[in-house]
């Protein structure tokens, strides 16, 4: 699972992605002529006793006008995070009416994480990049996913993420976008009380819980 270092590494670096990702130039591909997927999964049927965590999304949207905004939701499994997500951005579906992305990675399973290089590809497809013009390096596959992005509203779902290393090539560029990232505590993470809720913690600035406590 992803670790409360990372995950501050994460929050800090989410404003300074260019020089690691490759920022786009002017010579870079044009960004291409977009569609606009609706990826996420149903809203799940109930959601019971979120009413203080669905509010602290609602407030960290409400208070990042024109910033990019990052959402980390960390805990053990089968807390709800991927619920608290869905519902929260099935309920902001007029704020998110262009696109939505989603995407399963895979992190707290037997099977091997998923590639950001490959989910950068299918992100790419369902905006409207062909075969054809799909960068080979992962390096440019993030840099025109920002291009892509950079105009639009565009909310993101990364599910069950591994590491801070999964997220940072998947994150928009739009200024009123917003990406959630849900993963779970390492299982030999030390806790001095069961937790039965979702932490969460913003990149703008930090708000709640990183790491367990």
């Amino acid at each position: 699972g992803i670790t409360g270092n990372e995950l501050y590494g994460l929050a800090d670096s989410h404003e300074g992605l260019g020089t690691k990702f490759g920022a786009p130039s002017p010579h870079e591909t044009p960004a291409p002529s977009l569609r606009w997927p609706r990826q996420l999964p149903p809203m799940p049927p109930w959601l019971i006793g979120r009413d203080a965590l669905l509010s602290e999304l609602d407030r960290v949207w409400s208070r990042g006008a024109s910033q990019r905004r990052l959402v980390v939701l960390n805990g053990m499994g089968g807390v709800g995070k991927t619920a608290l997500a869905l519902t929260w951005l099935h309920r902001r579906s007029q704020t998110f009416s262009q696109t939505n992305l989603y995407v399963d990675l895979n992190g707290s399973r037997l099977v091997h994480p998923a590639d950001p290089g490959e989910v950068l590809r299918g992100f790419l497809i369902a905006l409207g990049v062909s075969s054809a013009d799909m960068p080979a390096d992962v390096s440019q596959r993030a840099a025109l996913f920002r291009t892509a992005t950079a105009d639009h509203r565009v909310a993101v779902l990364l599910d069950d993420v591994a590491s801070a290393a999964q997220v940072l090539p998947l994150l928009p560029a739009g200024p009123d976008s917003m990406t959630i990232v849900t993963c779970q505590w390492p299982r030999n993470t030390p806790r001095r009380r069961p937790d039965k809720a979702p932490q969460m913690a913003t990149g703008f600035p930090v708000d709640g819980q990183i790491s367990p406590r």
